[in-house]
């Protein structure tokens, strides 16, 4: 049952986010389906995130934030319990990237690349290296990240015969590569239009300088600053995209601190 009200509340989430409305098709099943988990678990914090939202749509007014917020969060609870009730039977617990490979994470940004007069592999930018250094980094982090993987599920039986390690593995160097192309944050100040922003680096605590994703056209990155919007309702200051002379793709920013969209 709590899988079911899960898939409600990502599909209200999405609608929600891209939409900026809650979907009422199949209402009544939905709601069925919530009054079943409301009699259970009559009590929880879910049901009563649940029983708001659902009385929320049938609103001529709907605040849609708040609707937004208490699904993120009852779909956030959900998990936990979810979580939480296949610990106590015994299952592994699917933990996020982040928290999978934190301790790899440390290491690798700790390493020296020789073929690069020492510079860090945290400031490695596979985007902008050339091409034969950029696949040198690419095995590097190909060859400790499987390392890594290999290390926490070679106890299971069925590890080298399924076709999700291989998966697991490839997510697992997409994550670290995408991580990758982080300067100090001290010595390193943002600029207006800048490449780059200052993030906390959660390995290490520290601020630094991380590069922003980058966007081919002007269109693409305009289209996400619509998604940001969607996600970040309360955020109301100005966005804007621009083109990065130091990457030659766009980004997007806020635009007290951007550039012109050239």
């Amino acid at each position: 049952m709590k899988n079911e009200i899960k898939q409600i509340l990502r599909k209200w989430e999405g609608n929600l986010r891209r939409n900026g409305s809650m979907d009422v098709t199949h209402f009544s099943k939905i709601s069925n389906e919530i009054d079943n988990y409301i009699r259970e678990y009559k009590n929880s914090k879910v049901a009563r995130l649940l029983t708001s939202c659902r009385d929320s749509t049938l609103s001529s007014s709907p605040d849609n934030d708040k609707i937004l917020s208490n699904v993120r969060h009852a779909l956030f609870l959900i998990q936990k319990e979810i979580n939480d009730e296949k610990r106590d039977m015994g299952y592994d617990v699917d933990l996020g990237q982040r928290q999978r490979y934190e301790a790899i994470s440390k290491k690798l940004y700790s390493e020296k690349l020789k073929f690069k007069d020492n510079k860090s592999l945290r400031e490695a930018d596979v985007a902008l290296m050339e091409g034969r250094d950029s696949r040198k980094v690419r095995r590097i982090v190909e060859k400790r990240m499987c390392q890594e993987y290999h290390k926490q599920h070679k106890h299971r039986s069925t590890y080298r015969q399924s076709g999700k390690a291989r998966h697991e593995m490839d997510r697992a160097v997409s994550y670290q590569i995408f991580n990758l192309g982080q300067l100090d944050g001290y010595s390193n100040q943002r600029e207006s239009g800048s490449h780059w922003k200052k993030i906390v680096d959660y390995s290490s605590g520290e601020y630094v300088m991380k590069k922003k994703v980058e966007y081919a056209s002007i269109e693409e990155a305009q289209l996400h600053i619509e998604l940001y919007k969607f996600a970040h309702p309360k955020d109301k200051r100005p966005m804007q995209a621009y083109y990065c002379e130091h990457c030659g793709h766009y980004h997007i920013g806020h635009g007290h601190k951007t550039g012109s969209a050239a």
